[in-house]
């Protein structure tokens, strides 16, 4: 008896094409999560130690903050320990 793959190989082919679709859907939706995740989290960071160095941060540095790229927001933790005032954190957002 022959299997139901070899019978209607179109079929199983299109089945086999939408679970690789779903598959790669579902990881692809992971991996955006997690870096979204990761870069929101580097944020809040970003934004809790700037506030304990100077106190309450202006509105328009924290969107500045909020809104930069994740290598930015890399520069700012690594130099945040020799910024004397609030506007050094000027030069690393664009």
């Amino acid at each position: 008896m022959a299997s139901a793959l070899y019978r209607h190989p179109y079929e199983a082919g299109k089945l086999e094409g939408k679970l690789e679709g779903k598959l790669e859907g579902k990881l692809e939706g992971k991996l955006e999560g997690k870096l979204e995740g990761k870069l929101e989290g580097k944020t809040e960071l970003v934004i809790k130690q700037l506030s304990k160095k100077f106190g309450l941060l202006p509105p328009d540095i924290r969107k500045k903050i909020g809104d930069a790229e994740q290598y930015q927001l890399d520069l700012i933790a690594e130099g945040m320990f020799d910024f004397k005032a609030i506007d050094d954190i000027l030069r690393y957002l664009h």
